[in-house]
């Protein structure tokens, strides 16, 4: 799981621009930002491809609000459930990152498919 630098986080307040700043500024490859509430809870998530999206259909798309283009409500795991449930999640959502949250909603990290892979974990097998 990726955590504090590593797992970037905007609060649904922000611009897109500044969601993009933040991908960027991970130290590791992001593919996605956890966009989270004042307290830290999630709230929703913005991928690359969710970029890739709204600036090939929107002008002035750097200054649109998260709040406005997040994905709400994100597939996420809880920071006790096993790796496998997030990698299940995450093949039938096909999707490539899922954020990690405590019992109470607050974001604690995020499962990028590419770490799962690196550690020999497999897309293709059921189980």
């Amino acid at each position: 799981m990726r955590t504090g630098e590593d797992c970037p986080s905007v609060l649904a307040s922000s611009t897109l621009a500044e969601c993009y700043e933040a991908i960027l500024k991970a130290p590791r490859r992001a593919g996605a930002s956890a966009v989270v509430d004042a307290a830290g809870k999630l709230v929703g998530i913005v991928t690359q491809g969710d970029f890739f999206r709204l600036f090939e259909t929107r002008e002035q798309a750097a200054d649109i609000s998260l709040a406005d283009v997040m994905t709400r409500d994100p597939k996420r795991v809880r920071r006790d459930e096993l790796v496998q449930r997030a990698l299940d999640g995450m093949r039938q959502h096909r999707i490539d990152e899922m954020p990690v949250v405590d019992d109470a909603g607050l974001l604690v990290g995020m499962i990028d498919v590419q770490d799962l892979i690196a550690r020999g974990f497999s897309l293709f097998d059921t189980r």
